[in-house]
C-alpha cells in the first residue's frame, strides 16, 4: 500500500466516523494525530490551532522568504535535500506528461 493511499484511507476513516472533522482541517489533523500517532491535544489547543494560520500558509511563507527573497536560508544539507526532491518531482512530472503526448 502506498503512503498516500494509507493517508487517504485513514483520513476517510476519520471523516466517516467523526463528522465534525469534515468541516475543519485542523480538527481532522488533530484526530489523525490522536488516533495514529497517539498525540493528544486538548479542545482548547485545537480551538487555538483553528484560529492560527494554517500549516500550509506558514510553509508557503518560508518558501517565499528562502526562494524569492533569499533570506533566512536553510542549512546547506537541507537545501541539498530539497533540491534533490525537486529534481525527483520534475522527473516524475516529465514522465507523466510524456505519456499524455
Amino acid at each position: 500500500m502506498s503512503k498516500d493511499k494509507s493517508i487517504q484511507e485513514r483520513a476517510e476513516f476519520i471523516m466517516d466516523n467523526y463528522p465534525a472533522t469534515r468541516d475543519h482541517d485542523i480538527a481532522l489533523y488533530a484526530k489523525f494525530m490522536n488516533i495514529y500517532y497517539w498525540v493528544e491535544l486538548s479542545m482548547i489547543q485545537v480551538e487555538k490551532m483553528m484560529k492560527a494560520p494554517s500549516y500550509a500558509s506558514i510553509i508557503r511563507e518560508r518558501s517565499r522568504l528562502q526562494n524569492n527573497l533569499k533570506t533566512c536560508m536553510a542549512s546547506p544539507e537541507v537545501q541539498k535535500r530539497r533540491h534533490q526532491e525537486q529534481e525527483k518531482y520534475r522527473d516524475r512530472y516529465k514522465v507523466m506528461h510524456k505519456r499524455d503526448v
